[in-house]
């Protein structure tokens, strides 16, 4: 009887160790992001700063960014690529009164498309869709090493750790302390504690626990 209780734990600690296998979630796919589009001005110092070729359309310059790892896109001039991240993108002043920009010129390798214009960008922002993972233990030595603050909601903390620290990995504990993972330590922790504290900015939403992680990824 205790060979069989002994057996069963080991299997239960063997599938839980399985699931946190950084293997087991994907490397991440244009699937997991939301697409947010719109036609801005840019200028000599460029917005988007990594200029990929020409002869784009949006699809193929959004794609062309995400094999490079930036999650902004522009095309311009008709089919012109620049790649940017929220942490690099530059700022264009606007100036109230002044003309709005104009994309008005189509994709020469997709007429379907607009391509941007003269100094103007058809603009892709790729925005992650974070998923819940579920509640891990957590101990002295971290599961997520990055400590990221205190928040007051899962949002923030995911916010924190995609644009501040490239991390798609977030988790939130003891009511609201942040802490984000770039990568997973594979075979080092296992769901197993209780996140039963509620987010100081939202009751309806549990932030954690004592040492335990509400955790989240990306794709």
């Amino acid at each position: 009887m205790l060979l069989i209780a002994a057996t069963l734990l080991s299997l239960t600690v063997s599938s839980a160790l399985a699931q946190l296998n950084p293997s087991v979630i994907p490397v991440g796919s244009l699937g997991s992001y939301t697409r947010t589009q719109s036609c801005i001005f840019d200028h000599d110092v460029r917005v988007l700063p990594y200029y990929q070729g020409d002869g784009f359309d949006n699809d193929g310059c959004v794609q062309k960014c995400w094999d490079a790892g930036h999650l902004i896109s522009g095309t311009e001039y008709g089919g012109q690529c620049y790649c940017g991240d929220p942490h690099n993108e530059a700022v264009v002043p606007t100036v109230p009164g002044a003309p709005t920009p104009q994309c008005n010129m189509a994709c020469s390798s997709n007429p379907s498309q607009i391509c941007g214009g003269v100094y103007a960008l058809t603009r892709t922002i790729l925005t992650p869709v974070w998923t819940y993972w579920g509640c891990l233990a957590d101990s002295d030595s971290r599961v997520f090493p990055i400590s990221a603050g205190n928040v007051v909601i899962p949002a923030a903390c995911q916010n924190i750790c995609f644009e501040q620290h490239n991390a798609r990995f977030a988790g939130i504990e003891y009511g609201g302390q942040c802490y984000c993972a770039v990568s997973l330590p594979g075979g080092q922790v296992f769901p197993g504690s209780t996140c039963d504290m509620a987010c100081s900015g939202d009751s309806s939403k549990n932030c954690g626990g004592t040492w335990a992680l509400s955790a989240y990824y990306i794709l």
